[in-house]
């Protein structure tokens, strides 16, 4: 090559490595660095003089250095590495980056040289801490609220949704019960002394402050539910000179929160009644708030409420349920007295639980004697229709049989025991329309009409379930659609390059080349195929699932999916699948489902093997099972699987069998795997037959 000609090379080599955006360094085998594109340059501030000669690992925090030198060692015999450090700028300031290092060979198969792309992840480390942050605080709201429930008595039950809220990050917390005119009947706190507890009892501002506190004049203070009020603003401190006691923590622990800065919300029931206040303070981040960091919060705020009313509903009723007691006792000295006052306290029983918003039953003998008219409007089922039915009568086959061993566990011998602690319970019920609820229900010992019975709470959490699925789905879609976003910018594109280019020296120089070159091109072409499965595969997973069902049977799906794969001789596929019973399946998406399962167990058999594909019907669900006798799955490796970018292939990226727990899931069916070392694995993919009729309005949501 003339020096003209390499001099064009070089240029045409910079500007390549210019036109991408991420920073690009190319090295010698001894880490020193030999050109740099200008996106490099820019990220750790330096100039090309600057920068070529230097070793890489100038450019990496002290503290990285010695493991970054080990693990660019490792690519020599790994050829590629994808490598986490802390990066450090020329002026000394450093930030998180990911360096994807490969090595580079000549057409001998001897390496020359490195490739080191260097990407900032700053802000994708600090989503993912976000992600995580609020991650904790759901699970920690989820624990409290099982407590909650539990509670019955108001005071502790107050005292529960405190510390819970405590827990979020808070240091102080305050609930203030109020009565319809917003007056104070009671106070809770979690992190004030007992003296501040006294002081804001006595300095308690009138249901009027509050209604102007909680109206438009403070509208402009409103993030969400919650009013957050600036300490700085003189507007505030103005409305806020007594009733306040002040904060302890100082200003220098604090990031952008004034320690005297105040925030609270009300307790407000669905129907729009305040039943209390709730005020928080000293956030232990020290930051103010946002409408996505109080999201958590805002959701427990309207779980607080309704527990509040509960508890009062529930002590309501206690009241009446001794106050009867009482009466009974002295019934035989003033009977007709106590007839009529015994009628009054009836007709007020009556009414708090005919009015409760949980719905209420009373099982005796394992049949329900009373259900009141919330639990009736929840089913669709009158009340007519629900007394002397079995008390799992709603429950699906499925859930049932769970059920009646947890009661079994309670009620060894089939009756109601002389002491019931009280039991929650969630389980889904069908309701006369067809449509499925989660009802969360907790149930005590009560004596009903002289007799043993179990008294339970009903309610409807179908919609806060599915707010938080909703949640959860959106965290893991955005996690994955980020990822699936940067493949797509980062790597299809510079895919369709190499593969234009691929094809540009195949047509260009077809005549010139030798067989060995044509068969580099060729495998060249190959993985880009196979790295766009996998940008597919990503992509896939962060879309929703709509299903396109229709009637058919395991047997057809089956074949098809066989009849397109190429098995290899060695192995043997017995089908063994039936063509009844029928179900309403989305055959494609079965079929691809299918696809993986049996390529999954090919696989598994390198040196050939028995594939064997069965089903069968059990109770309404049709189960089919993929058993082959391969290498097997390790303990360690079962508890991962099914979980989105994890694989134990050398290739891939192990979304083929979370993608197909997302599509068996849409069918609302599951997935099941037995595995031993060196004997086998059984994978089993269960769909239920019944499908009622409206399935096709039905959208699945990804799971």
């Amino acid at each position: 090559m003339s020096l003209s000609e390499y001099a064009f090379s070089e240029r045409t080599l910079l500007n390549i490595l210019n036109t991408i955006t991420d920073g690009v360094f190319l090295i010698k085998l001894d880490r020193t660095i030999t050109e740099a594109n200008d996106a490099a340059l820019h990220l750790f501030g330096v100039s090309r003089h600057e920068c070529v000669g230097r070793q890489l690992e100038y450019f990496v925090a002290y503290s990285d250095r010695q493991q970054f030198r080990e693990d660019m060692q490792l690519v020599l015999s790994k050829e590629s590495m994808r490598i986490q450090i802390k990066a450090l700028r020329i002026d000394r300031t450093t930030f998180s980056a990911e360096i994807n290092a490969s090595l580079l060979k000549d057409s001998f198969e001897k390496p020359y040289a490195i490739i080191a792309i260097v990407r900032d992840v700053t802000h994708r480390m600090q989503a993912q801490e976000q992600i995580d942050k609020t991650t904790r605080q759901l699970t920690a709201l989820m624990e409290s609220s099982t407590e909650i429930i539990r509670t019955k008595d108001m005071h502790q039950r107050l005292k529960a949704i405190a510390q819970a809220i405590q827990g979020l990050g808070w240091r102080r917390v305050l609930i203030t019960l109020t009565d319809e005119k917003l007056e104070t009947t009671d106070i809770v706190s979690a992190g004030l002394s007992q003296d501040e507890e006294k002081y804001l009892w006595e300095h308690r501002q009138p249901g009027h402050v509050w209604r102007q506190r909680l109206g438009p004049t403070f509208e402009r203070f409103r993030i969400g539910e919650f009013y957050y009020l600036p300490w700085s603003d003189p507007f505030v401190r103005n409305q806020f000179k007594t009733g306040i006691v002040e904060s302890k923590v100082p200003k220098e622990e604090m990031v952008d929160w004034d320690p005297q800065d105040l925030l609270y919300a009300p307790l407000r029931l669905p129907r729009g009644r305040i039943v209390g206040r709730i005020s928080v303070d000293d956030p232990i981040d020290g930051r103010r708030p946002t409408k996505e960091s109080l999201a958590p919060l805002e959701l427990f705020v309207h779980q607080a409420a309704v527990a509040i009313e509960n508890a009062s509903l529930i002590r309501d009723l206690e009241v009446a349920r001794n106050q009867v007691k009482g009466y009974a006792d002295q019934l035989e000295l003033k009977v007709e007295e106590r007839t009529r006052e015994l009628h009054e306290l009836e007709k007020k029983y009556e009414s708090v639980v005919e009015n409760a918003n949980d719905g209420i039953s009373i099982v005796q003998d394992g049949k329900f004697v009373f259900v009141n008219k919330k639990l009736a409007e929840l089913s669709g089922y009158s009340i007519n229709e629900w007394l002397g039915k079995d008390m799992l009568w709603l429950v699906p086959s499925g859930q049932r049989e769970q059920l009646e061993r947890e009661l079994k566990k309670v009620m060894p011998k089939g009756s109601i025991p002389k002491h019931l602690c009280p039991q929650t319970f969630l389980l889904r019920i069908l309701t006369k329309d067809g449509r499925a609820l989660s009802i969360e229900t907790s149930s005590t010992l009560v004596d009903y009409k002289g007799k043993p019975a179990i008294l339970t709470f009903a309610r409807d959490v179908t919609e806060r379930e599915r707010m938080q699925k909703q949640l959860e789905n959106a965290q893991r879609l955005a996690v994955i659609g980020e990822l699936a976003a940067s493949v797509g910018h980062d790597l299809r594109n510079p895919l369709t390059g190499i593969k234009g280019a691929a094809y540009f020296l195949k047509m260009k120089l077809a005549s010139k080349m030798n067989k060995e070159s044509k068969e580099m091109l060729d495998i060249i072409e190959s993985d880009i195929q196979y790295s766009n499965k996998i940008v597919n595969d990503l992509l896939d997973f962060s879309k929703d699932i709509r299903l396109a069902r229709t009637k058919t049977n395991v047997k057809a799906i089956v074949e098809e999916t066989l009849a397109k794969m190429k098995i290899p001789r060695k192995v043997k596929v017995l089908d063994l699948t039936a063509r009844t019973p029928e179900a309403y399946l989305d055959v494609d998406q079965m079929k691809r489902v299918f696809e993986n399962i049996i390529k999954n167990a090919v696989e598994a058999m390198p040196r050939g093997g028995k594939l064997e594909i069965k089903s069968e019907r059990l109770d309404n669900s049709l189960k089919i099972s993929f058993r082959d006798n391969g290498q097997g799955i390790t303990k360690e490796n079962m508890s991962r699987l099914g979980n989105p970018l994890f694989t134990t292939k050398a290739k891939g990226v192990g979304m083929g069998l979370a993608i197909c727990k997302r599509l068996t899931e849409a069918h609302e069916g599951s997935i099941s795997i037995e595995s031993k070392e060196k004997v086998g694995t059984c994978v089993t993919v269960t769909v239920p037959i019944d499908v009622k009729e409206n399935w096709q309005e039905q959208k699945a949501e990804g799971r």
